[in-house]
């Protein structure tokens, strides 16, 4: 499902492919690094009940 979801934005011209993900979600960060996302460098702070970090990755 992920490599479909990258051949239709692809198709569709974005590029980059950016996504936002919770630095505290391991299992996820893995995911998208095994399909060839790299970190950014990029954070921000969401606040929902309590402060969450996000990082920013790109393909």
């Amino acid at each position: 499902m992920m490599a479909f979801a990258i051949q239709t934005l692809r198709e569709a011209g974005y590029k980059p492919i950016i996504l936002w993900t919770f630095e505290s979600n391991a299992r996820a960060r893995h995911f998208y690094e095994k399909a060839g996302f790299t970190q950014t460098g990029r954070k921000k702070e969401c606040t929902i009940g309590k402060p969450l970090q996000l990082i920013e990755y790109a393909l």
